[in-house]
């Protein structure tokens, strides 16, 4: 491939990258790149713009050797790899994007009203679980994005993400506010519901007194049951504190 002395090549050639970054071509790709000095973030065959379009292509190979020849590369705003990541549900090529910087994991968006791993939550379960787990076991932020009292694991219940996804988020930090109760109240979450009042920090007597009119709302009695037996636990905790092995704490009722 032809350079000029500064390293920069011919719009023919960036074309030429691109498309082999896209094929796989590894052998090619590095005949083309041979004398160039790519540049983080400037210009077409810019090194984000190559992985850009070798994570669209599903090219882990690739990817792999794009990270090694350039290993000072730091991801910021790489938002089209994300997209291409969600679109694909591509944990694999994500999982090597992460060992070269987990930070990745962590990105957000929008000044911080989403997140990485919030945008993950909100695709189909079927689709994305094992993307969610890469993230996740990248240390991702989960209380970032949507909001306050928001965050993955808020998204994680819109998204009716699986319970183990929710147990990972609330075990990684996830913080169980009382907006995320409310929104398990309303989805019906009767198989995380337990787990997430027991996180709680709600302490509030009103907040409490509210959760229960929320669950009252939803019409549905073992809902109720659930949150009217952690409303009278907060209440009466002294004694449910010293409660004997032989009784059963008001969460253990619901356990299968």
């Amino acid at each position: 491939m032809e350079a000029n002395s500064q390293g920069k090549v011919s719009e023919h050639d960036r074309a030429a990258i691109l498309e082999k970054c896209s094929s796989g071509d590894i052998a090619l790709l590095q005949k083309l790149l041979e004398g160039t000095e790519l540049q983080h973030h400037s210009g077409p065959t810019a090194v984000r713009r190559l992985l850009a379009a070798t994570v669209a292509s599903k090219q882990t190979t690739t990817v792999k050797y794009l990270l090694e020849k350039y290993p000072t590369y730091s991801f910021n705003e790489e938002f089209e790899i994300i997209k291409s990541i969600l679109d694909n549900a591509n944990a694999e090529t994500l999982r090597v994007l992460c060992s070269h910087d987990p930070r990745l994991a962590s990105i957000s968006m929008d000044y911080g009203m989403r997140s990485f791993l919030t945008d993950a939550c909100a695709r189909p379960p079927e689709h994305i679980v094992a993307v969610l787990h890469v993230l996740l076991d990248n240390n991702a932020d989960v209380n970032d994005g949507l909001g306050p009292g928001g965050g993955a694991l808020y998204a994680a219940l819109l998204g009716a993400q699986p319970p183990i996804i929710i147990e990972r988020i609330v075990q990684n930090g996830g913080e169980v506010s009382f907006r995320t109760l409310s929104v398990a109240l309303q989805k019906e979450r009767l198989d995380v519901l337990p787990n997430l009042l027991r996180e709680s920090r709600l302490r509030n007597s009103k907040e409490l007194e509210d959760l229960v009119q929320c669950a009252k709302g939803t019409g549905n009695e073992e809902a109720i049951t659930m949150v009217q037996d952690f409303w009278i636990a907060q209440r009466d905790r002294q004694e449910t504190k010293h409660a004997t092995g032989t009784t059963k704490m008001w969460w253990q009722r619901w356990k299968a």
